[in-house]
């Protein structure tokens, strides 16, 4: 049982690893590929935002 759930634990800790490692490599493609557009969307909604509230 103990040594079960040492291997569940690596096996999640594995796959958080992965999946981080491929968010933030997804992340960093659409943000060198996207910074104008990135731009565009905060102006907007830092502008937009007090209208709303």
């Amino acid at each position: 049982m103990h040594s079960h759930f040492l291997d569940g634990q690596a096996e999640l800790f594995v796959w958080f690893l992965w999946v981080w490692s491929l968010f933030t490599r997804t992340t960093c493609c659409l943000w060198s590929s996207n910074i104008m557009l990135n731009w565009v969307i905060v102006n907007f909604v830092s502008e937009t935002w007090p209208v709303k509230s």
